[in-house]
């Protein structure tokens, strides 16, 4: 793997030739993804041999993808090869991590196919012909939002879910619907196992019936890491009762996490696997051991404990990764599992009556709708609910640390206590009253120790340069406050939804104390917009520039800000702006000129915090620089001049264009040694400008950018 990454940057830019045998695809939004294996890659004289990549090709660049390009036939295509990156910024998906679990470094962008060779494997083009046939049925059957769900539950597919019925099931914590587990495969092949037992068939021939669907179930919905997992225990299940061996769950799930991972070692760090491993073992380990220590026998007993001891083991892989966790989610389950079953029975209904008649399916699918409504309801009631969804940010290694020893010394705490017998009044409490207090007890210290996961005060000021792409987006954080300055991009369309946000859920933050737009180009505000539309994120002040009051940009963000119930201002030079300990001073934001130009009245903002001192420019130009410093020149330019000569980090302006950066601006920054250049990596407008970074390094200044390297983290402490 760490071979093929590096070999993977030698093939970046220009096109190359790929050849390999398809190993798997899939069709959205007219591109369609082919998994290509043993794979060789040539580029001008340079050619290597690849195990796994991933190819996109445009849907009418392979007409006839259906027969040519099916799982085993060998493609030759002409593309654009790209090593597949990180996350670049805090709270970002990490694409690396994901495609590295399944054995793949290289993306490429296809842009011509040369036909196809060889014959197509049999069993792969049964599966994915039922799989589109129990589609095919379902959109037949079903509404729109009713087929999603039934895809996302028995298929493994959640492409059709929208996104806001998506966010509504993860807020309330009852997602795990939607990915394939243990009970798919119980009910599916443990329900084929038991008929074909029943007909009398011995143990091997209806294992081995029951263990051909089981494997054929899980590579039909998609072969995850869940899905396997399940396959593999269920499978153990059965090989122990037709040997007459006692089952035990958790060398089942050894054994399952073993043969995973010696497949993929990477799947390790992936939520699903983790969550998917938490769950089982939560429930064989902790949960039982539980039971056992408090003598627990009503049916009720046993599920809080379970239900308790899954949600203690769980939370801390839910906020590494999601940074959030639902408050209601267990009583949610509660109210929901029981459900689960007659949903299932009701999707695989539809799709074995549907096969038959459209109307049968469409009334077996009837009881999964008012199932799926009845859920809806209870998540919409929950959204309204206080603290329905607390962003705690993602913990550390120490906080989680103390979080497991506080939950384990409860649980042995409880365990000792029922042992040594609790006495109340002189008289032994009896064991149900106990079990009941210490489930009670139990809980409480739980959610007491959410407090433990919760996002941590940044020490002295953080400024992270977000790398946005073609744009600019820096958050500052100093204590419990903090302060985006822009947050935009010309380049990436979704800055706000898979950007922005997650950086803010990743601390914790779910109110920026304020928010500074330097000037309302696109580039500059795209993201924010975002956040304000859609209410993603609260923020307290919006800060604009004085030269732009009245423009129609400025007038919609104004109307947006208000509609989200916060305030706004127009920042003006010589306004001063309080977070904490942080002072944010406008020097200069354009006035005199013709304010038309948004890059003309361009806020220039200095935070200054305690010895830490950062020049914002916005996206001004030489001729703005150059009246700044007349400024500062002038009687009753202290401000100016005073700020200026203590900057010690500069944000480049616009983006390190040849048109800023002036020598007799930067001449007249003494104290800076780093400046920041914030652009999109490969961008058509040339920035930055070989000038200016020749002219910053020329003064002794240390030039950091983002263009794709990643966000950029400056502290004091």
């Amino acid at each position: 793997m760490d071979r093929e990454e590096t070999a993977a940057n030698a093939f970046e830019g220009g096109q190359t030739m790929v050849m390999g045998r398809v190993a798997g695809r899939s069709l959205k939004e007219e591109r369609l993804t082919l998994e290509l294996c043993g794979v060789q890659i040539q580029k001008a004289d340079k050619t290597d041999v690849f195990g796994k990549v991933v190819l996109y090709i445009s849907q009418k660049d392979a007409p006839r993808w259906e027969e040519e390009l099916a799982v085993g036939k060998k493609a030759r295509f002409l593309g654009r090869a790209q090593a597949i990156k990180g996350a670049l910024n805090p709270g970002e998906f990490d694409f690396k991590n994901y495609y590295r679990s399944k054995g793949i470094t290289v993306k490429i962008y296809g842009e011509k196919w040369f036909g196809s060779e060889g014959e197509a494997y049999p069993y792969p083009a049964l599966i994915e012909r039922v799989r589109e046939h129990c589609r095919r049925v379902l959109k037949q059957c079903c509404g729109p939002e009713d087929q999603a769900v039934f895809e996302a539950m028995l298929l493994g597919d959640t492409k059709e879910m929208e996104k806001e019925q998506r966010k509504l099931y993860q807020n309330s914590g009852i997602a795990h619907l939607l990915a394939v587990s243990g009970q798919h495969l119980a009910i599916i092949g443990g329900g084929i196992y038991l008929i074909l037992r029943r007909l009398g068939f011995g143990f091997a021939g209806a294992g081995a019936a029951g263990a051909g669907l089981v494997i054929s179930y899980g590579l039909l919905t998609g072969g995850s890491g869940s899905a396997m997992r399940a396959v593999i225990m269920i499978l153990c299940l059965w090989l122990a009762m037709g040997a007459g061996r006692t089952y035990d769950t958790l060398s089942a799930l050894g054994l399952a996490a073993v043969v995973l991972l010696l497949r993929e070692p990477y799947l390790i760090f992936q939520s699903g696997f983790q969550l998917s491993f938490g769950a089982v073992w939560a429930i064989a380990g902790p949960g039982k051991w539980l039971e056992e220590q408090l003598e627990l026998t009503a049916g009720w007993q046993k599920g809080a404990a379970v239900s308790l001891c899954v949600q203690i083991v769980l939370t801390p892989v839910m906020l590494w990764h999601y940074f959030q966790y639902p408050l209601y989610g267990m009583a949610l389950n509660v109210l929901i599992l029981p459900f689960v079953p007659l949903l299932m029975y009701s999707g695989l209904l539809a799709i074995g009556t549907g096969s038959v008649n459209v109307f049968l399916g469409k009334a077996a699918a009837g009881a999964g709708h008012y199932i799926l409504m009845y859920y809806d309801w209870l998540c919409r009631r929950a959204e309204g609910l206080p603290g329905y969804c607390l962003v705690l940010g993602k913990p550390s290694w120490g906080q989680i640390a103390v979080y497991g020893g506080v939950m384990a010394g409860a649980l042995w705490c409880l365990a000792r206590g029922r042992q040594k017998n609790v006495f109340r009044g002189g008289k032994q409490l009896p064991g149900k009253r106990y079990a009941f207090l210490a489930l009670a007890v139990l809980l409480a210290v739980f959610f007491w120790s959410l407090s433990l996961l919760g996002p941590q005060p940044a020490g002295g000021i953080q400024a992270l340069c977000l790398d946005v792409g073609q744009g600019d987006g820096i958050l500052l954080r100093t204590g419990c406050h903090s302060i985006l300055i822009d947050g935009g991009s010309s380049s990436e369309k979704k800055l706000g939804e898979m950007t922005l946000e997650p950086c803010l859920k990743r601390f914790g933050i779910t109110t920026l104390d304020m928010a500074i737009v330097s000037h309302g180009d696109n580039d500059h505000i795209s993201g924010l917009m975002c956040l304000l539309e859609e209410k993603r994120v609260r923020i307290g002040t919006l800060a604009l520039p004085i030269g732009g009051r009245g423009q129609e940009i400025y007038e919609k963000l104004e109307g947006l800000q208000k509609g989200a119930g916060g305030k706004t201002i127009y920042v003006k030079t010589g306004d001063i702006l309080r977070a904490g300990g942080l002072e944010l001073t406008c020097i200069f934001s354009g006035e005199g000129k013709n304010m038309t130009d948004r890059n003309a009245h361009s806020l220039v903002i200095c935070a200054d915090f305690e010895g830490f001192h950062m020049l914002f420019t916005g996206d001004m130009g030489i001729e703005e620089e150059k009246r700044l410093l007349k400024r500062a020149g002038e009687e009753g330019g202290e401000l100016q001049k005073t700020h200026l000569a203590h900057a010690a980090i500069l944000k480049v302006a616009h983006h390190g264009s040849g048109g800023s950066s002036c020598d007799s601006f930067l001449k007249a920054l003494p104290q800076v040694k780093t400046a920041v250049i914030s652009y999109g990596a490969g961008n058509s407008y040339g920035h930055p400008a070989a000038e200016v970074v020749k002219r910053l390094k020329t003064r002794g200044i240390r030039v950091m950018e983002t263009g794709g390297k990643g966000c950029i983290l400056i502290e004091s402490p």
